[in-house]
């Protein structure tokens, strides 16, 4: 599939959008302290929990493909393995929070987003482009934060509850209760969904013909309490957990699944100290537990990573003007699996400083943070930034940012493959952003280029042999354009985002495989009294399947309809139909995507 600047221009221009807020849209990820989204220096998509219901989403994967510069890259149905490219960088390379806490697996060094239950989500802020100055490894792509749900002081009770069916034997449920009075927020949340799924293999030899089941279950809770006006705690926490049937390519006898248990629970302490200075305290826990196992077999392969953290993080405000941001991070990461590693502990240490000037005619923000991990050593990452206002209503960004990547447990000391002395992965990344707002429509246009040096590969250590070893041995480029705009024009609303990413090997010219080089993303949906009716169209170019280029799938586009109706003040019906023209597309080389298929559910949200 090819598509050109001209019908996505054309799109621009005539299509409408999101109805623009008066409010101001606070984030926190971007800085790692709230601040209004006009005053950050990075690229930031937020999507809240309006548009999460507005698109009636199903899962993470699907809420962020909405998102410039973000592609999801499924193995199959709901539940298979995601991988996520935020910029050309692969999943490895982009940090995922859940309210602060890390889900990146210690081995895989991926998180298992496929997982998060999107019912239990309050808003998504995606951060694009290096963060490591702020957030350590991984944040060379840049940083996904998801906050669950939390209730609000003075809200009073607001229970849910909710019920969908759909094709392939789809059952959702959810309920949930939050509240709040003049001291205490709290918010409570359990979640179970179910699908008989869908052929995730091509091959239809033996076993691998069958349909891959899933099952999800998930519950939340927060709760957080002022003991005074200055002086703020709280708690945090969230599981998943499950069972996922899938395929084994290379064996057509065999029944293998997937039991996975994903979690992140932590304490937090908001102290106004004084007029200059607040200061939080956190201590997190986070796990990411699977076991491969196959029927009417005694083979289990374990892989789980256990995560203690803590971070205490201070705001100095000088003036109207200067404020500094100071803090300190610990983690220790430690790995059970049936495979024996040589070392199954680390610990990092990090300290980090960033001070942000907001002046009339340009505003600066200039970080650096230290990382010491006793397994790969020091690491300084840097980041400088600018704002210039051009009008009252646009401004021109400038941005320096350094990231990097810590080696895995499994890049390190996988038995068989070990290879301590791999270095971190490194990038530099240059970018400019123009945002504004203008005949009523929020725009954002970036463009970006990012050096990646020692990139770790994984190869053969010799022609034929079964043995593979990871190396530092590429260098790559990431370089790109993104576009975004919300618009709303005769009770239209209206979301639009486009990428032009070109991720390159810098040795060999090739592409960076399953990275498609232009996607594009529209949405459009509108009120019409008591109902209100909506379309997604999601399209993508060709991607190349292998390192080499010599393997591609071809581009897609696929539609999706919705529509809801607001029965009463406490009940509304949503109804969504996916691939509506029943698009057959290959996303990672042998496996299938589903077709066409819908569901109906009820949400019920009684008043008390």
């Amino acid at each position: 599939m090819r598509f050109s600047l001209a019908p996505l221009a054309l799109a621009m221009a005539v299509t409408p959008s999101l109805a623009l807020s008066s409010e101001p849209l606070v984030v926190t990820t971007a800085g790692r302290t709230a601040q209004p989204l006009k005053q950050t220096t990075a690229a930031v998509t937020v999507l809240t929990r309006a548009d999460l219901e507005r698109i009636q989403a199903t899962s993470v994967p699907e809420a962020l493909q909405r998102v410039p510069g973000v592609q999801i890259s499924p193995s199959g149905g709901a539940g298979s393995t995601t991988g996520i490219f935020l910029r050309g960088a692969s999943s490895e390379q982009t940090l995922i929070l859940v309210d602060g806490q890390r889900i990146n697996s210690a081995t895989l060094g991926s998180a298992s987003l496929q997982h998060l239950n999107i019912d239990q989500v309050e808003r998504i802020e995606v951060v694009r482009g290096p963060r490591s100055a702020l957030y350590g490894s991984e944040a060379i792509g840049g940083v996904i934060q998801i906050f669950t749900r939390q209730g609000y002081y003075n809200q009073g009770l607001k229970p849910r509850v909710s019920f969908a069916g759909g094709t392939e034997g789809t059952w959702r449920r959810h309920i949930g209760l939050s509240g709040g009075d003049a001291k205490t927020r709290f918010d409570l949340s359990g979640s179970l969904n179910e699908t008989q799924g869908i052929d995730f293999s091509e091959n239809r030899n033996g076993r691998l013909s069958d349909h891959d089941a899933y099952r999800q279950q998930a519950y939340s809770a927060s709760l957080a309490h002022q003991l005074n006006d200055d002086l703020e705690v709280g708690l945090n926490t969230q599981e998943q957990s499950g069972r996922l049937e899938y395929d084994n390519t290379f064996s057509a006898t065999q029944e293998p699944y997937n039991r996975f248990e994903i979690s992140a629970s932590s304490l937090f302490a908001n102290w106004r100290a004084s007029d200059l200075l607040t200061t939080r305290l956190e201590i997190g826990h986070s796990e990411d537990r699977s076991r491969n196992l196959v029927k009417n077999s005694t083979s289990e392969s374990v892989f789980n990573t256990y995560r203690d953290s803590a971070s205490w993080l201070n705001t100095l405000t000088l003036n109207e003007q200067h404020s500094v941001l100071a803090g300190l991070d610990w983690q220790e990461d430690r790995i059970h699996s049936s495979n024996n590693y040589a070392k199954d502990q680390r610990i990092n240490r990090a300290a980090f400083v960033q001070h942000r000037f907001n002046g009339e005619y340009f505003s600066t923000e200039l970080g650096v943070r230290h990382d010491d991990n006793e397994h790969y050593g020091e690491q300084d990452s840097w980041n400088a930034s600018t704002i210039i206002p051009l009008a009252s209503t646009t401004q021109l960004v400038l941005g320096y940012n350094e990231g990097f990547r810590a080696p895995t447990f499994n890049d390190l000391y996988y038995p068989g493959s070990e290879s301590p002395d791999l270095k971190p992965e490194t990038s530099k990344n240059y970018e400019i952003q123009l945002r504004g707002e203008h005949w009523q429509t929020q725009w954002s246009a970036t463009a970006f280029r990012n050096n990646v040096q020692e990139l770790i590969e994984w190869a053969p250590i010799a022609p034929g042999s079964w043995t593979w070893k990871p190396s530092n041995v590429k260098d790559a480029r990431l370089q790109g354009i993104e576009l975004e705009a919300k618009r709303s024009i005769y009770g239209w609303n209206t979301r639009l985002a486009a990428s032009f990413v070109d991720p390159r090997d810098r040795e060999s010219g090739h592409t960076l495989q399953r990275r498609a080089r232009r996607t594009l993303n529209l949405d459009v949906d509108r009120q019409i009294g008591l109902f209100s009716v909506g379309a997604s169209w999601h399209a993508s170019s060709m991607r190349f399947q292998n390192t080499s280029n010599t393997t591609e799938s071809g581009g897609y586009g696929v539609v999706d309809l919705r529509g809801s109706w607001h029965m009463s003040d406490e009940l509304r019906w949503d109804l969504k139909v996916t691939n509506l023209l029943d698009k057959h597309y290959t996303v990672v080389e042998g496996y299938e995507q589903p077709g066409t298929g819908a569901l109906l559910g009820l949400t019920w949200t009684p008043a008390l």
